[in-house]
């Protein structure tokens, strides 16, 4: 008698989710005897190999929460393109991972000239991709073989819809007849037969009788029913071909003001909705479609704010639950019984907030891995695989149970045939690799198909196959010739994918190639010693809008916003860090502060702004106050000035002060000369020649100029909470964002501040324990507006929560050990001293490819009578370098690291660029502790003869292997 305990054990029970690494190492290995006894050399390439499509300007807003952000197919990832009005589309090569090039041509889509609402590949042909605006037209696109920048032909749609006349909220091609087409906006569903061959603008079949907007629908698995939610809190099942005018039944769905989705599970009779409760808390429903009177479960989850992305995978019964901004994935398995069970599995982190993912055809997963789904997940500014695994003991062999035939990709029927009443499922084809047939990759002028190789020793040159991660089976790799009679290329594991692997050129591969290398991708920000912080801050006031700064510092003082009558401003020397007094002396300003300034060329000198509309100039001792101070030196006021909200000094002009005021409704901007103090320009009224479309929300937001580069950076909020960066071209911000970059989800505000010497923004949100940093890369291949300007470096991680920082001029910083910035970092109880350093290992040299000649931001390049008179003049440069330094880019040498490393194991034969094979040449920087390195100066002067025997010099007794690997490899 069979022991039925654990006859419902589920085999998918110990699904493990992972996101793949970002990036590898790749090594090469050399067989044992050939190149030193019991060594293998292993040389350092230049670079990671890359996994994520990473560094993309994607675009995380879209204007439906139907959309999913991201199209896959057997060929090609489409993703709304950070560029213009939103209507571009990239469309990247699947098997084409790594870094974005932003220098090189970007494969682009200039799908609509308003913002895309939804995209989506058809699943019998890989190149068909229909997308849908907020213009209510929908465009069907056929993408060419070789990739979108060989043609201008691909700049064409080959249909276009209209007669929606709003917005399409969504819009999906049919599981099982090949080209329907379902599209939804307003309160209809309509289908569409899309073999005609003009533009068409009436539908075959309209699903009408919604109450309310469309929120999303999905197909059944056999295409012959339709689910739908909408805004009226109904969700409803539709027969269209029977009776497409009414719902063949309804009930009541999620009750929460948010909108909600729908997925159907594969073939069955049940349906599963996500959406929000009455109290706005996140819920999933699972449904019988026979009867929608009640669910047959509903489960609340979490107060999340973002919507649920509901993907279901029919061949595990798997359902994967994305939540838009979440760093987390969630997973349940709904059995297929009368009553199903539901079991989650553990949730999977992908460390950075998600915006939205679809699952890659199954036919391109590594079964051979028991990989069971692989997610391609958007996130800010890449697209990150999360691979699902089940843990086996052995991978030789196909583990058919995990693995049932799987949907093909050859449509049931034809549009005909289904608008006639016809109902067939979709072929099924096995995943098995001993019985599918290598599916052929796109292939052009610029690419060669290499076949999966045999078991076998190559005595001749010729490519190596690349032993890559399994969790990017398709990942473009390069080759290098190989060391004849040295070289083991023999291939045994069963994981290598049956697909052939595309060897790409460097003129196709360049765009995914990483091509700019940052100085700062390595940048750290430390706190100083305890004893340089200034403890025991007592009465902060916090209760201020988001636009004031609660922090400002000079070379002599920082000063404060503190709670009391009366408006008062804090002033304590710089000179004396420790224990803050129980009373820190203070200005009072006679009326609640609205903002306050240090003059940046007197450091003696405050101004602050007060709910009673006037300026007031203060004095400061240079020894500091003893005492709080109620007489300000100068009072400014105009007759019609109200509530004023910001002082901006001039910086490169003395006594020259900006106040904005809204003026009973009327915004003014003056200007003032504060040692005339008198108003001399008053701006007024609108300017809607200079406007610009800004962020899509009513918080405040913030600017920076970004230098000198003709660029403005607004720092405020998107939808939901999501802070980002819009940059703007300022000769014309009609045009709108030139590049655009998500942050996070967060409530708080950020406080800018753009170092013009590094090309650094840093921002930091109140009520954060991190500072965001990102470089600037603004240069003539910018072109066309199309490639990103922002680009992430490193975040500076902290203990204590912020309330703001403030940064010292560039002169203050401790060159020496390579300090790039110094701020003080507000906390509720103390201000923080934080330095951000590049790390170096000769910091005996001046590192004067950082430290160039920067302003000198305290002294100014005019008065202001020769100002407002009309005269421009830029501030002097001063060199930031000691006199006892030397500078390590002098003219006539350079430093060049050559690096070997010795290993004791073999690891698995890869393929590198030849050019990154052996060498790396670097200012001043160094490698890992397990690296043997010496380095001798190169001068530019020496012959190659003499250039070469520095280089083996350099290598010491492994001059010969160094030899050996030159002339093999023709470095």
């Amino acid at each position: 008698m069979s022991n039925k305990r654990f006859q419902n054990i589920s085999k998918f029970r110990n699904s493990l989710g992972k996101p793949v690494k970002k990036e590898v190492r790749p090594q090469c290995s050399f067989p044992h005897g050939q190149l030193g006894t019991a060594s293998y050399l292993a040389l350092l390439p230049h670079s990671l190999l890359q996994l994520w499509y990473s560094d993309l300007p994607i675009n995380t807003s879209s204007s439906s929460e139907a959309s999913n952000l991201i199209a896959v197919s057997s060929k090609w990832l489409a993703i709304k393109w950070n560029f213009g009005a939103g209507g571009t589309l990239g469309i990247l090569p699947i098997n084409q991972v790594g870094k974005f090039n932003a220098a090189g041509p970007a494969p682009l889509l200039d799908a609509h000239t308003s913002s895309l609402s939804d995209w989506d590949f058809s699943e019998f042909d890989s190149d068909l991709l229909a997308t849908g605006a907020e213009d209510g037209v929908v465009k069907i696109w056929k993408i060419p073989e070789q990739g979108l920048e060989a043609t201008d032909e691909a700049q064409k749609p080959i249909l276009t819809i209209t007669g929606h006349g709003r917005r399409v909220e969504s819009l999906r091609f049919h599981p099982t007849a090949d080209k329907i087409l379902t599209t939804s906006f307003a309160k209809e569903i309509r289908i569409w037969d899309i073999n005609a061959q003009t533009d068409l603008s009436n539908p075959s079949l309209v699903l009408a009788n919604h109450g309310d907007i469309v929120q999303s629908f999905a197909w059944k698995g056999d295409g012959s029913l339709l689910g739908s939610t909408s805004k009226d809190l109904i969700v409803r099942v539709w027969d269209p071909r029977v009776n497409p005018g009414e719902a063949v039944t309804s009930g009541k769905s999620h009750q929460g003001p948010k909108a909600s989705r729908v997925t159907w599970l594969g073939n069955r009779d049940q349906m599963l909705t996500t959406g929000y409760d009455k109290m706005r808390y996140r819920q999933y429903s699972l449904w019988d479609v026979r009867d929608l009177s009640k669910p047959i479960v509903m489960n609340t989850m979490d107060a999340g704010t973002g919507l649920i992305i509901p993907l279901f995978d029919e061949d595990t019964n798997k359902l994967f639950l994305i939540g838009k901004g979440d760093g987390t994935i969630g997973s349940i398995e709904i059995s297929e019984d009368l009553k199903p069970s539901i079991e989650a599995s553990r949730p999977c982190s992908t460390t950075v907030p998600q915006y939205g993912a679809a699952l890659l055809p199954k036919r391109l997963l590594d079964v051979m891995q028991a990989e069971i789904a692989r997610l391609m997940v958007v996130t800010a500014n890449a697209i990150v695989p999360v691979s699902f695994d089940i843990p086996r003991k052995q991978y030789l062999d196909f583990h058919a149970e995990l693995f049932p035939d799987t949907k093909g990709d050859v449509p049931a029927l034809t549009a005909a045939e289904w608008l006639t009443g016809e109902t067939k499922l979709v072929a099924k084809v096995s995943l098995d690799p001993k019985n599918k047939k290598p599916q052929q990759l796109p292939a052009s002028s610029t690419t060669s198909v290499i076949s999966p190789p045999a078991t076998t020793q190559t005595p001749t040159q010729a490519p190596i196959p690349a032993a890559t991660s399994s969790l990017a089976p398709q990942a473009p790799v390069a080759a290098i010739p190989t060391v004849q009679g040295t070289v083991n290329t023999a291939v045994t594991s069963p994981t290598i994918p049956l697909s052939p692997i595309t060897v790409t050129s460097p003129t196709a591969a360049s765009r995914f190639a990483p091509t700019r290398t940052s100085y700062y991708r390595y940048i750290e920000g430390k706190p100083y010693h305890p004893s340089q912080h200034y403890d025991d801050l007592r009465g902060l006031s916090t209760n201020k809008s988001s636009e004031f700064d609660l922090i400002q510092v000079n070379r002599l003082f920082i000063a404060v916003t503190l709670s009391g009558a009366g408006g008062r401003i804090g002033i304590f020397p710089v000179s004396k860090p420790g224990r803050l007094p129980v009373k820190i002396s203070a200005v009072m300003c006679s009326a609640e502060v609205t903002d306050f300034k240090f003059d940046p060329f007197d450091p003696t000198v405050l101004v602050t702004s007060s709910d009673d509309a006037k300026i007031r100039v203060w004095k400061i001792p240079e020894e500091g106050l003893v005492d709080d101070v109620a007489e300000p030196t100068a009072v400014l006021s105009a007759p019609h000035m109200d509530r004023i909200s910001h002082l901006v000094f001039n910086p490169t002009v003395k006594n020259v002060l900006l106040s904005a005021s809204a003026d009973r409704g009327n915004s003014t901007i003056r200007i003032w000369d504060i040692e005339a103090r008198k108003e001399k320009i008053a701006l007024t009224g609108s300017h809607n020649d200079v406007e610009g479309p800004s962020h899509d929300s009513v918080r405040a937001s913030r600017l920076v100029w970004l230098g000198e580069t003709g660029r403005l950076a607004s720092i405020g909020f998107g939808r939901g909470s999501s802070r980002e960066i819009i940059v703007y071209n300022t000769a014309d911000l009609s045009t709108g964002a030139v590049d655009k970059k998500s942050i996070d989800v967060s409530p708080s505000s950020m406080v800018p501040y753009y170092d013009t010497d590094c090309s650094i923004l840093y921002l930091a949100g109140s009520g954060d324990r991190s500072i965001h940093t990102y470089e600037v890369t603004i240069h003539p291949s910018n072109s066309g507006n199309k490639v990103p300007i922002i680009n992430s470096l490193p975040t500076v991680e902290l203990l204590t929560l912020q309330q703001g920082f403030a940064f010292t001029p560039k002169r203050h910083c401790n060159v020496r050990a390579v300090e790039i910035a110094k701020m003080y970092r507000l906390t509720p109880t103390s201000v923080e001293t934080i330095g951000v350093n590049v790390p170096r290992s000769r910091t005996e040299f001046f590192q004067d490819d950082i430290f160039i000649p920067t302003h000198d931001i305290e002294n100014p390049s005019l008065d202001s009578v020769a100002w407002f008179a009309g005269e421009n003049k830029e501030l002097r440069r001063v060199d930031l370098r000691p006199v006892d330094m030397t500078p390590c880019m002098s003219t006539g040498s350079r430093v060049e690291l050559w690096s070997v490393r010795f290993v004791s194991q073999a690891p698995p034969p890869v393929i590198a660029h030849k050019k990154e094979v052996v060498r790396e040449t670097i200012n001043s920087n160094v490698t890992s502790s397990n690296d043997q390195v010496r380095m001798l100066p190169l001068k530019h002067g020496h012959t190659h003869k003499e250039r070469k025997e520095t280089k083996r010099k350099a290598m010491g007794r492994n001059a010969d292997i160094f030899d050996h690997i030159e002339n093999k490899l023709g470095v």
